[in-house]
Parts: structure tokens; sequence; C-alpha cells
């Protein structure tokens, strides 16, 4: 039997993880103390004519003990960043302020033992991120369409029960907690901490292209 072709028009793939804590799960201020969406972005033609690559991270920490919040945006190919800006800097999160242009960084992604996904990100101004997602849960392959109706996404869905966010060697404060956005693609109520593997958003399904 053939396969059953999605798309003949590949938009973007990547892996996505995000990362958001909270001190109270129930957001209080209407926003989390922390959240993280980096990507791992293995090529896009979202941003003209030529296909670029490389790493994006947004990142914004709420300030602990009066003090200013964190807010970056941090990557290695600030043509991709800014190409991308649009569909990638959104958050359905009240966080205050605007990003800040992008600062030039190095990703570096490993594994963590026993089962887990690690990143840092060394800012070329001196500013060192580390983040880590664990005691993963079972992953979901999905496809359903983005936010903006626009594309169609395929993914591997993986929850983690376990997140931890260290800038410059402080580990900030906050844990995952239920988050129902996640329950139609997963089917169940997830964390608020995900990755999106192997990520690739397509043009919808055209009955004449399979």
């Amino acid at each position: 039997m053939p396969p059953t072709i999605l798309s003949r028009d590949i938009r973007r793939q990547m892996d996505h993880a995000i990362i958001t804590l909270a001190m109270d799960p129930a957001l209080p201020d209407g926003r989390p103390d922390l959240y993280l969406s980096l990507y791992w972005i293995g090529m896009t033609t979202e941003c003209g004519p030529v296909a670029l690559s490389g790493h994006l991270a947004y990142l914004w920490a709420g300030g602990v003990d009066g003090a200013e919040p964190t807010v970056r945006v941090l990557t290695d190919s600030v043509a991709l960043a800014t190409g991308l800006a649009a569909r990638t800097n959104l958050t359905r999160w009240e966080l205050p302020g605007a990003w800040p242009e992008p600062t030039q960084a190095v990703f570096r992604r490993t594994a963590a033992a026993p089962l887990g996904h690690t990143w840092r990100v060394d800012a070329a101004d001196g500013m060192v991120l580390e983040a880590r997602w664990a005691d993963l849960g079972d992953p979901v392959f999905a496809t359903g369409m983005s936010r903006d109706g626009v594309s169609a996404i395929t993914t591997v869905l993986v929850s983690a029960r376990q997140a931890s966010v260290i800038i410059d060697g402080r580990q900030q404060p906050g844990a995952t907690f239920p988050d129902p956005i996640w329950t139609p693609w997963f089917g169940t109520e997830q964390t608020s901490c995900v990755l999106g593997l192997g990520e690739t958003i397509h043009a919808p399904l055209d009955a004449g292209s399979q």
C-alpha cells in the first residue's frame, strides 16, 4: 500500500520545548512565574526565498524578592528570529512588556538520566540558561491545525511531570502544574511543560495530494 501524503508544502521542521512554572498553580496574577519557549529549527521556508535553520528561545522569568523580571530572546540566527517573530513570540500568558531584540547565543542539547531532555544556552553577553524536562510521560503522535488555522502540525508530544530552569547558577522558583490546554492533543490533562519532537508544520491535508 502506498503511504498517505499529508502535504507537499513543508513550511517548518523543528523540535519545540516549553517550560511553564508557577509557585501557585491557580496563577493569581494571570501569568506563571517562568515561561520558556525553545525552538530547534531544522528548516523553515517562512522567512523568505532561502530556507533557514537554527535555534530560538523566548525566556520570561518573574523577578524574585522585588527584582526585575528576566526577559530575553536568544538565538544563533538573527535572521531566523526576525523572520519567525510573528509566528513564535505569541503567548497566551499575560506577560508584561514586549520581547527585546534578540541576543546571540550558543545552544547545546544533551540527554539527561534516567530519561529526560536538557538544553544549555550560553548568551554572548554572559548569561547562562540551563533547562531540563524530566519524568516524561507517554508520547502521543498527533496531527492537528495550528492556532492561526493556516497550517497543520504533525508531531510527537511528550509531557514532563518535572522541569527546572537555572539562570546564571540560580534555580528559578515554581513547579509544573496541570494545564488543560493540552487535553485536546493528548486526550487527557497534562502538565504545563511539554516537548514537541520532530514537529512538521505543513499545508493542511489536500485530498488531491494523496
